[in-house]
């Protein structure tokens, strides 16, 4: 098949645990205390998103748009908003799309990650389908290879047409995978927006940029010329850095992480040793769980990951003052 299709990424809204502990606290349940649902302001985030969406796509001529959503509680209710500001009320949920850290430890029909939706979820759109669409078996392994959400991504775009386009609601885990496969910064917020296209001729994924789309802000760090610090550098998403365990735990080398938060999906030749220049290619990026903030890094091999920010430090110094605090 020849023609491309447009692959339109957002993260989804404000989550309840990471806005008002204590309220999260009333309604956590063992069931769903890897689900938490989005908060009003995340609905509003999501309605905002979609909006946009709505504007990047107005001079387009489409044949259809459908929503995707993965499973989740944050990602479904974002989703729904999503879907009635594009004038549908219609989300399909997909067992590709949750690549949370979650599922990637328990599996995406783990019941830490995967429920009934309830009443309040969907607020007035529809699932198109229950239980998601997608081969679970098929999607945990996939999950556990490099470059796997990518690959998910394809082989969704891959049952579709040309001239269509296609919204897909997930994590953050998997868009700073999709935003390091096509070359963009490294970096989400709640429900923003990455426009991609899909090749079906090459079979590839590439950034793209929608007549309408709003531009990315330019952070103020990168207006102003500051003195140049670990801080500086770290704000900026890019700069050499060097990788520094500075004697914790008795190691003197730190593996790279596939993706933040998730203990045991090492990256291959990811064993970076102390004292080793690195580039940034990221700013620090929240982690789910107690594992800190991350960023991702480039070996001068080519090899990439992701480190923990308490591991490293300015290059040109030496020394504990110029590392960021764990």
């Amino acid at each position: 098949m020849s023609g491309a299709c447009n692959v339109i990424v957002i993260r989804h809204g404000q989550r309840l645990d990471e806005a008002d502990r204590v309220e999260w606290r009333k309604i956590r349940t063992p069931e769903n205390q890897d689900d938490p649902p989005l908060t009003e302001e995340g609905w509003k985030q999501a309605a905002a998103a979609g909006a946009e969406v709505r504007k990047a796509l107005q001079h387009h001529q489409l044949a259809s748009l459908i929503v995707y959503s993965s499973p989740t509680a944050r990602t479904l209710s974002t989703a729904a908003a999503v879907a009635m500001e594009l004038g549908t009320d219609r989300v399909t949920p997909a067992h590709a799309l949750n690549c949370c850290a979650a599922a990637q430890h328990h599996g995406v029909e783990s019941k830490r990650v995967f429920r009934d939706p309830s009443a309040s979820t969907m607020g007035n759109a529809q699932l198109a389908c229950w239980p998601p669409v997608g081969v679970a078996k098929h999607i945990d392994g996939m999950m556990r290879r490099q470059s796997g959400f990518v690959k998910l991504v394809k082989e969704l775009a891959e049952s579709h047409n040309a001239d269509e386009s296609l919204v897909l609601v997930t994590h953050r885990e998997g868009i700073w995978e999709l935003q390091q496969h096509v070359g963009l910064k490294t970096t989400v917020s709640y429900c923003s927006i990455s426009y991609l296209t899909y090749d079906f001729s090459t079979q590839k994924l590439r950034k793209r940029t929608l007549q309408g789309a709003a531009p990315s802000p330019v952070p103020k760090a990168m207006l102003e010329a500051p003195e140049v610090t670990l801080q500086t550098v770290l704000d900026s998403g890019s700069g050499p850095v060097v990788v520094d365990r500075h004697g914790r735990g008795g190691q003197t080398s730190t593996r790279l992480w596939k993706t933040p938060g998730v203990r045991g999906a090492w990256v291959e030749d990811g064993c970076v040793r102390d004292g080793e220049e690195v580039e940034l290619c990221s700013p620090p990026q929240p982690s789910d769980g107690n594992e800190g903030e991350f960023a991702l890094i480039r070996r001068k091999n080519g090899v990439q990951g992701w480190v923990k920010v308490c591991n490293l430090r300015l290059a040109g110094t030496r020394g504990y003052m110029t590392s960021a605090g764990c």
